[in-house]
């Protein structure tokens, strides 16, 4: 069984699809995750990976808007999915953010980096007379 100074921490590189501030946030979060579970449980070496990743994969939960504004409100990593570019290779390409907010009908419709979908009144737009 591996103890704490034969387990060496090497973080893993954050989903490339993040922000770079959002990566960097995650590559701390797991740092600190991996190191919190060396300290309290150091007998448990096969743990520690898994809980660090899971901690910082929290981050890509998405809060649940209630209203349109929270929805337009919410950073655009949260409210995107990833995807592969049409132009790049389907297998090493890498995937880029791309927005799922969208007004149809009058009505926003989004998906959540977490899959969730919701949908909320537009307000009205005014008219310029």
């Amino acid at each position: 069984m591996a103890t704490k100074d034969e387990e060496v921490m090497t973080v893993p590189d954050a989903p490339g699809f993040l922000p770079a501030a959002e990566q960097k946030k995650w590559q701390a979060t797991y740092s600190a995750a991996f190191k919190r579970a060396q300290s309290e449980m150091p007998d448990h070496a096969h743990q520690w990976r898994g809980i660090a990743e899971r901690e910082a994969n929290r981050m890509l939960r998405a809060p649940e808007p209630k209203s349109y504004e929270e929805a337009m409100a919410m950073p655009a990593h949260l409210c995107s999915l990833p995807r592969i570019p049409e132009d790049a290779h389907p297998v090493t390409g890498k995937p880029k953010l791309t927005d799922t907010r969208e007004v149809v009908d009058g009505k926003l419709r989004l998906v959540t980096i977490d899959g969730r979908k919701h949908e909320f009144a537009a307000p009205e737009k005014k008219s310029g007379k």
